[in-house]
């Protein structure tokens, strides 16, 4: 992973596209036959409020997953110094993938709810993989080992994206001085962030470590502690980016005030303060100890950043080298 990173977002970008485009193509055939399986016994029942089991308490602890399936599309914005025509091409790729993903997901979401006979108890009791529960009464063996590895390349797709942009984001913070000036290095050949491969390839170590350091990180009678570790990883990573997508969603009323269409500007900020909202509330519901404390951890990272950034204001940007001009890394003009 951290070799594809230091290549350049070209190689980068392309594999986690190929990745994502295999697994999209079989997931389409996939649900496509699904919902062709059901037959008459298809219906509207899926997209009724009514039938959520827990009322709307429900329905917004789903949003919380509506959000995060949105996670990564703003990163487009990190690609634009390696774009020729980035004004133009990162609004539309963005405005399509948006477009395309969500008639993707409408689809998957409504042919795994079919699959399952619009029985929410059937589809429960396979809440660790209903997609994989139904490779099988839809197809074979081989079907449900296809969508296994469909999975599995989805994962790796998701994990080069992460990965280009958290070394992205840490040089762009190193570079404006809001963290230690030798992780805004860069390769001189490759022009990518020398300083944030090493400490995201850092963090990876460490998060491979921990469940085998400590494997008793829940208690004898808790979960693997791999599964501990990603469910605490998992609630705080929710958490830190619904509040990220809120303040980003309030602060746009400022930050687009000289917007030739405020009242477009004031709607969408007001529908995104509305939408991340309710993701807050699904971190928050009904999470049990000891995942909740990873919640508490966000929210002091969360006071932390704010109050170190009120006492150092805005720090001046450290000053290029000649080597970093020619080939800044994506992700170079902000953070």
């Amino acid at each position: 992973m951290l070799a594809i990173v230091h290549r350049g977002v070209r190689i980068s970008t392309r594999t986690q596209l190929w990745l994502a485009l295999i697994s999209i193509a079989v997931l389409v055939v996939f649900f496509v036959k699904v919902v062709v399986r059901v037959g008459g016994d298809n219906g509207a029942a899926a997209f009724s409020p009514a039938a959520a089991e827990q009322g709307w308490g429900g329905i917004l602890f789903a949003v919380l997953y509506g959000v995060l399936l949105f996670v990564g599309f703003e990163t487009a914005a990190n690609l634009a110094e390696e774009t020729r025509h980035p004004k133009r091409d990162i609004p539309r790729a963005m405005l399509w993938s948006v477009l395309i993903a969500s008639g993707f997901y409408v689809l998957g979401t409504y042919a795994q709810v079919a699959g399952y006979g619009f029985d929410m108890k059937a589809m429960t009791d396979a809440a660790a993989a209903p997609l994989i529960g139904l490779g099988e009464p839809y197809g074979n063996v081989w079907i449900r080992r296809t969508l296994e590895l469909v999975v599995i390349l989805d994962m790796i797709a998701v994990f080069i994206g992460c990965s280009v942009a958290a070394t992205r984001g840490v040089y762009a913070l190193a570079r404006d001085r809001w963290l230690p000036a030798p992780l805004a290095r860069i390769s001189e050949r490759r022009g990518t962030p020398v300083g944030g491969t090493v400490l995201i390839g850092v963090v990876y170590v460490l998060v491979i470590l921990t469940p085998n350091l400590f494997p008793g990180l829940l208690g004898p009678q808790g979960p693997p502690p791999y599964v501990a570790v990603f469910a605490w990883l998992s609630a705080f990573g929710s958490f830190s980016l619904a509040v990220t997508y809120l303040l980003v969603s309030a602060g746009a009323v400022r930050g687009l005030a000289r917007h030739p269409r405020p009242v477009v500007v004031y709607g969408c900020a007001l529908a995104g303060v509305a939408v991340t909202g309710a993701a807050i509330f699904g971190t928050l519901y009904k999470v049990p100890s000891p995942t909740i404390y990873a919640v508490y951890a966000a929210l002091a990272v969360l006071v932390i950043g704010i109050v170190v950034a009120a006492l150092r204001r805005s720090p001046a940007p450290a000053p290029e080298s000649p080597a970093s001009r020619p080939a800044p890394p994506a992700g170079a003009r902000g953070s």
